[in-house]
């Protein structure tokens, strides 16, 4: 068995940490715009309203009554579909992000969509500001 030089060990763990808290997983804005959306599709709203930024209107309302009123505002079956980021533009810790999709809904024809994003950057991780 090789041994594992301890300066590359140490150097592979620090580069390894530096990652992890920089991107605390969120990544780009665009990921976390992704992200959100996945949320919101699986109806996890509680996940959703966690991405929120602090200065966020929606953080204005209790965490249960915001999964209360996505929940009764979003009925079974509706998501938006073909969400894709179209581009992002980063300026220190505030992101743009514009995107397009499709909402569907059950009964109800297709609705294409596009909007615009903001995000902030919080504790390393973009948080939205919708």
């Amino acid at each position: 068995m090789r041994k594992i030089a301890p300066i590359f060990l140490a150097t592979t763990l620090a580069a390894l940490m530096f990652l992890l808290a920089a991107g605390c997983g969120s990544g780009s804005p665009a990921s976390a715009a992704q992200t959100f959306m996945q949320h919101l599709n699986n109806r996890e709203f509680g996940d959703a309203y966690d991405m929120l930024a602090s200065g966020s209107p929606l953080k204005k309302i209790s965490r249960d009554r915001f999964i209360s009123n996505a929940d009764a505002s979003s009925p079974q079956g509706s998501r938006v579909d073909s969400f894709t980021v179209t581009s992002q533009s980063v300026n220190g810790d505030t992101a743009t992000v514009k995107w397009r999709g499709t909402r569907k809904a059950p009964g109800a024809p297709d609705d294409p969509q596009t909007g615009a994003w903001t995000l902030n950057r919080e504790d390393g991780q973009w948080k939205l500001q919708p």
